[in-house]
């Protein structure tokens, strides 16, 4: 009877930590034996497929493959058939964005006579963000991508539109948005009053809502981007592809705003959003809206917690897809775990248990954490280490060497003035954009 317990037990402790293992390997990221994303089809036959022409550009079968692949390995997701179709057109889409921003810029070079307009190291600086943001270092990003079948030239592309549309929309309206001092220095006071009275941290999708026809496409998209992350598909992977939002390229991250800095329509929602959750998709004027709530704080809140844990990982040749898989792992990292309990010493450790992988310690806010992982951290105390967790990779210990107080930081005065011109610049952006598709030649031959 007693055995039976013992094993029922196990049989949950087993099933509550791989139910999150795959946020912790979207928001902790590790290299090792993950399962691949399956390979593109034959890339000569995709290649030569066309599914759209813009202004002369083509979009090809590979193109859209290779973006498929950084999207379904980003972030976790394993979509139904027809999900898959709908997020290859939504993709579709963005591409055509992007050859757009690209060609503008190369517009506006020809226009001034600069051939250098963007620079080779433009896009290599973005590419360098966004490795960082991806959580790891440049040679586990390149292992990362090879890994998947990625082929480099799709966050080249991504990096180089990006590079692309924030120098035409600052060059060609930045000078046309004037915020006074008087005015940021009355602006941020009221931020920071409202901020005493509590805020919230959000992140935001955006999907365009100009007509009744574009009203209803983007609801239906709106739901089935709901499906994926109720699948567990990562919010911030989703934001940063299909978001036309300025802090899209953020991962959605609004960072942390009072109700006044809302729509009526969204501080209605935020007001009853459990932390941790994502509202129904919300229309509000020219746009359709999903929000996650990642954290709160309560009114007077002046300090915050930072956290420092430091990564164990017990690697496998295979994938651990069951029980019994995953068993031997389990206990050799239960060993792994005694002896740091015992020893305090990660390189001893690491020499008396060969193939033992060991990450730098890193630090964190709390509050800036997923909340489900934010709650599996919190459970452990300072010097403790986790109970052994199940990933795709092997088994992981999380050890959480120190918390410590830190006071809040409000946003200076310039820090605010880029918030406000950045917001404005999206709106231009936006109707910028429309007018390069209404004047584009488009041919879709998807």
């Amino acid at each position: 009877m007693q055995g039976r317990k013992e094993r029922e037990l196990s049989r949950r402790r087993f099933l509550t930590l791989k139910a999150v293992a795959t946020l912790l390997m979207i928001l902790l990221p590790w290299t090792g034996h993950a399962e691949e994303t399956p390979p593109p089809p034959s890339t000569h036959e995709a290649e030569a497929h066309i599914l759209a022409i813009v202004n002369g550009n083509v979009i090809t079968e590979a193109d859209i493959d290779a973006r498929l692949s950084l999207l379904l390995a980003s972030s976790g997701m394993h979509p139904p058939e027809e999900a898959l179709l709908q997020i290859r057109r939504t993709i579709l889409q963005t591409l055509i964005e992007e050859h757009l921003k690209i060609q503008e810029a190369r517009r506006v070079a020809r226009f001034i006579k600069n051939p250098h307009y963007i620079s080779d190291a433009d896009v290599q600086r973005m590419l360098s963000v966004m490795i960082r943001r991806s959580g790891l270092s440049p040679e586990l990003f390149e292992d990362f991508l090879k890994r998947n079948r990625i082929p480099r030239f799709t966050l080249v592309q991504q990096a180089r539109a990006h590079v692309s549309w924030s120098k035409v929309i600052n060059d060609l309206y930045g000078g046309s948005i004037q915020v006074s001092d008087q005015e940021a220095e009355r602006l941020l006071a009221r931020a920071k009053e409202h901020q005493k009275q509590g805020a919230v941290l959000l992140s935001r999708i955006v999907l365009p809502c100009e007509t009744p026809e574009q009203e209803k496409a983007s609801l239906a998209e709106m739901g089935r981007l709901v499906a994926l992350l109720q699948q567990g598909a990562s919010f911030p992977v989703l934001a940063q592809q299909f978001s036309k939002a300025p802090e899209a390229f953020k991962g959605g991250d609004l960072g942390w705003i009072t109700e006044d800095q809302l729509s009526e329509v969204e501080r209605g929602a935020v007001k009853i959003l459990p932390t941790g959750q994502i509202s129904p998709p919300l229309l509000k004027h020219k746009a359709c809206v999903l929000l996650l709530c990642r954290d709160r704080r309560l009114p007077g809140t002046t300090t915050t917690q930072e956290v420092t844990i430091q990564r164990f990982l017990v690697p496998a040749p295979y994938a651990l897809d069951s029980e019994e898989a995953a068993q031997i792992f389990v206990e050799q990292a239960q060993e792994v775990r005694a002896h740091l309990l015992a020893h305090h010493d990660p390189k001893k450790t690491e020499q008396e248990f060969s193939g033992l992988k060991i990450l730098p310690e890193e630090t964190f806010l709390e509050e800036e954490i997923d909340q489900r992982l934010k709650t599996f951290i919190v459970n452990i105390p300072t010097g403790d280490i986790s109970p052994p967790i199940v990933t795709p990779d092997g088994v992981m210990l999380i050890a959480v060497r120190k918390r410590r107080e830190r006071p809040i930081v409000f946003p200076t005065k310039d820090l605010f003035l880029e918030q406000t011109r950045d917001a404005q610049l999206g709106g231009l952006a936006e109707r910028h954009l429309r007018h390069l598709k209404r004047t584009a030649y488009i041919e879709i031959r998807a």
